[in-house]
């Protein structure tokens, strides 16, 4: 069962980051981040658990604008969670869901996409220490899946700006 959640989170995960909007990301993100919670807490890691779904509550509280209280009551937990932390699991989603609080409080969704990027480097890394393969693949699909995104976008708005330069 854990490794069935661990995969609907994936692929939940992965269709997120096809969203065009900041909006619809982190909204989509906050549901993959809710299946990787419930992941996480089988697995015994539940400061991981813990910590992200304080980032569920995070991403739906910004989706909508970004909102440096809500950031910042954010941070302020991720803070007593990494002081609290009694393993390197906890430090690492901890320092992993600020560059996620970071990324949030960003209004162009090519600046959300780059500290995300940061954000899976981190959970990758926790994927490893904890033993969830499922979620270092993951990370890595997501990192490139945000690369082809990050591209796409470029690629786009480089068209825009040649059309209505002439």
């Amino acid at each position: 069962m854990v490794w069935v959640i661990g995969v609907v989170a994936c692929l939940t995960h992965i269709v997120a980051l096809q969203s065009h909007t900041r909006a619809g990301l982190l909204r989509a993100i906050s549901v993959a981040l809710g299946l990787w919670s419930i992941h996480f807490a089988m697995l015994e890691a539940y400061e991981t658990s813990a910590i992200l779904l304080v980032g569920v509550a995070y991403n739906l509280g910004v989706a909508a604008r970004p909102r440096r209280r809500v950031a910042a009551v954010a941070l302020l937990l991720y803070l007593i969670g990494a002081l609290m932390a009694m393993s390197l699991s906890g430090w690492v989603v901890a320092i992993g869901s600020t560059f996620f609080v970071v990324g949030g409080l960003m209004r162009e969704v090519m600046w959300v996409r780059c500290f995300f990027l940061a954000g899976y480097a981190s959970f990758a890394f926790n994927g490893m220490i904890v033993g969830s393969w499922i979620a270092v693949t993951n990370e890595t699909l997501l990192s490139a899946g945000n690369l082809r995104a990050m591209y796409r976008d470029h690629k786009k708005r480089r068209l825009q700006a040649a059309a209505a330069s002439r």
